[in-house]
């Protein structure tokens, strides 16, 4: 399989992260090695004393370093990790690494840990121990082979995944055992010892394959329910009504051995005992009889009532699933006709305003109107500029002021509300390069405004706000003009609607960043999906606006630079976007842009994944918008977001 840049990095080894005790010195421990010729894992760990291990030759080193994999590796998620390297004939003991955070491999193959505990050797065990909390040490691999029966030669295990297991106190447990797992037979050669590098108690595995083989089938964990209450209640009365049934035959059986002694005594007697022995003989089996048909009916019926619950059940739910199914329809009909009303009143109330205009220049008094001096008429529109606050110059990062300054507003992480939002500022330096018409949260509108300001310009940032429908080319394009490279607000175009005078921004070639602030999350879904081409939502769900009155902002010492956009590399990532999203390339460029400046590229998609959400909704609705995920799963940001649209519509 092709690894990147496979002419300078030839190795390829799987790698325990190992720290040093009583110190922070960590680095790779090199257990398997790779090889793209056959596709298989060698075992190649040989434990070599410290002073010996600088003395092996440059191909076969013990450990794997590189300060920067070392710095970002989450070992709370895994202990294990695929480096390319090769080898070092100046210094054999520092192979030279390929970093994979800086350099994207194009595959890394699979790697499983073995869970052997000898306690288990039956389904059952698994499930009992999985769910009270089976012994273990360490940070696994992404998946997991738990064996439950070994013989001579092999392990009967099943596949299991590491997001489907919580693990504590050192032991795991598993999630969900609903669900049915992949179960395989492995051979006990393929299955090798780690070494206690940490120095736990409990003994680890690798699988030496990358491939699993030996599938055996599906199976389940959590045992079955067979037994209704109805009939082990039924069944438990025949029960009762067979042992009376018994002591009566039984007493009839003690009277005729009471009544034999008698029989010597004279013939009649003989006579009469013959005749009731007779008779308890037709009784007993009379009974034994009604007995057999009695259970046959009760059965008959225990079954014809349970037929008949699953009917009435399955016909009532079909019933249910009708109604819900055409009350949502009705629901969907209302909305759409408030849409129809919401998008009817905004167009009557341009051309009220466009004949308002008209009878203006015709000198009809009484309109906030004003001329230009050659004929046209256009609305008054003036920026004024926020309270002004001290300003102290820093020579801090970019971005470290700009956090200082969100955090003196009062913008904080929900998840580190102690801390300054430096994430926030990190990703809004990456952003402002390609991106200039900023759609934010109108909590945040103003001070991200103010904090951007300060901090580029050591000045207020100014702002504006747009009367109902407003769309004057010629003002607006003045009004840019005088707000040069500074920070500028348009209060009420979102939440008005006013597609026009945002498709005109899109158009004028500015130096200014505008925010323009977002109150009314139902209005979203009238918005035209090409204005996501042109502006970018900036998700600020996950932070919070507490009350916060700033006595200073800081300046950043340089002068603030955006940087030129790689468009080779946007054009990769939107081509990438295009296969999950269904977009068109054009309208991917600009999520496309901001993505691939995130040196992590999962960063990327967490800072565009709800403005992808936005794309989606307004080209193909709600389900299609819901259908976003990254790493399998719908990012907070998304569902916060559609959720807060659909809220906005129904409340209206």
């Amino acid at each position: 399989m092709p690894w990147i840049n496979d002419s300078e990095f030839t190795h390829a080894s799987v790698c325990m992260v190992y720290t040093e005790p009583q110190s922070d010195f960590a680095y790779f421990v090199r257990l398997m090695d790779y090889s793209s010729n056959d596709d298989q894992y060698t075992w190649v760990y040989n434990d070599t004393k410290p002073s010996e291990r600088n003395k092996r030759p440059a191909i076969n080193p013990y450990s794997l370093y590189h300060p920067n994999t070392i710095n970002k590796i989450n070992r709370k998620t895994t202990d294990f990790i695929c480096l390319q390297w090769e080898a070092n004939t100046t210094r054999p003991d520092r192979p030279l690494i390929a970093d994979p955070y800086t350099y994207r491999y194009n595959h890394t193959p699979n790697v499983y840990e073995v869970i052997i505990c000898p306690n288990l050797n039956t389904i059952e065990d698994v499930y009992k121990q999985l769910t009270e909390g089976l012994p273990y040490n360490g940070n696994p691999t992404r998946q997991l082979l738990v064996v439950y029966y070994e013989d001579n030669e092999y392990y009967n295990a099943i596949l299991v995944s590491r997001d489907n297991c919580v693990f504590n106190h050192e032991t795991i447990k598993i999630i969900d055992a609903s669900r049915l797992f992949n179960r395989y037979i492995l051979k006990k050669s393929d299955v090798h010892e780690i070494p206690l590098l940490h120095q736990n108690t409990i003994t680890r595995y690798l699988y030496l394959s990358k491939t699993l083989h030996g599938y055996h089938g599906r199976v389940s964990l959590q045992p079955s329910q067979y037994y209704d209450a109805i009939i082990t209640e039924k069944r438990d009365e025949l029960t009762r009504l067979e042992e009376r049934i018994r002591d009566r035959s039984a007493s009839y059986e003690r009277l005729g051995k009471l009544v034999l002694p008698l029989q010597a005594e004279t013939d009649e007697t003989n006579k009469k005992l013959e005749t009731a022995r007779a008779a308890i003989t037709s009784i007993h089996k009379q009974q034994e009889i009604e007995l057999a048909e009695f259970t046959r009916r009760k059965e008959s019926e225990l079954a014809e009532l349970e037929r008949r619950k699953t009917t009435e059940l399955a016909e009532l739910n079909q019933h249910k699933q009708a109604e819900l199914a055409e009350l949502e329809q009705q629901r969907k009909a209302v909305l759409d006709r408030l849409d129809e009303d919401v998008a009817l009143r905004l167009g009557l109330k341009s051309v009220a305003e466009s004949l308002m205009s008209s009878h203006a220049a015709d000198g009809v008094s009484g309109t906030s109107i004003a001329s230009d001096g050659d004929g046209s008429v256009t609305h008054l529109l003036r920026t004024v500029p926020y309270p002004k606050i001290p300003v102290n110059r820093s020579d801090e990062r970019f971005t470290r002021v700009l956090a200082n300054n969100l955090r003196a507003f009062g913008i904080v992480d929900t998840s580190k509300p102690r801390e300054s939002p430096n994430e926030l500022a990190s990703a809004c330096g990456i952003i402002l390069s390609p991106a200039r018409l900023l759609a934010v949260d109108s909590t945040f509108a103003a001070d991200l405004a103010n904090a951007l300001s300060y901090t580029m310009r050591g000045e207020p940032a100014r702002h504006a706000t747009v009367p109902v429908d407003w769309n004057d080319a010629r003002a607006l394009d003045r009004l840019l003009s005088d707000t040069g490279d500074g920070v500028l607000v348009l209060d009420n175009v979102f939440d008005t609607v006013n597609e026009s005078l945002l498709f005109a921004l899109s158009r004028l070639r500015s130096e200014s960043t505008i925010i323009l602030p977002i109150g009314a999350y139902g209005n979203l879904r009238l918005v035209a999906a090409e204005v996501w081409d042109h502006v970018f939502y900036l998700p600020t769900e996950r932070y919070v606006k507490l009350p916060a009155t700033p006595t200073t902002m800081q300046r950043f010492a340089s002068a603030f630079h955006r940087s030129e956009t790689k468009w080779q590399m946007a054009f990769d990532t939107a081509t990438a976007m295009q296969e999950h999203t269904s977009l068109p390339l054009s309208s991917l460029m600009l999520p496309a842009a901001v993505s691939a400046r995130f040196p992590i590229p999962g960063d990327g998609r967490q800072w565009t994944s709800a403005h992808l959400a936005l794309q989606t909704y307004a080209a193909f609705g709600l389900d299609r918008a819901r259908t976003i995920r990254i790493d399998g799963k719908e990012p907070p940001s998304v569902k916060e977001l559609l959720s807060r649209i659909e809220r906005g519509r129904n409340g209206r």
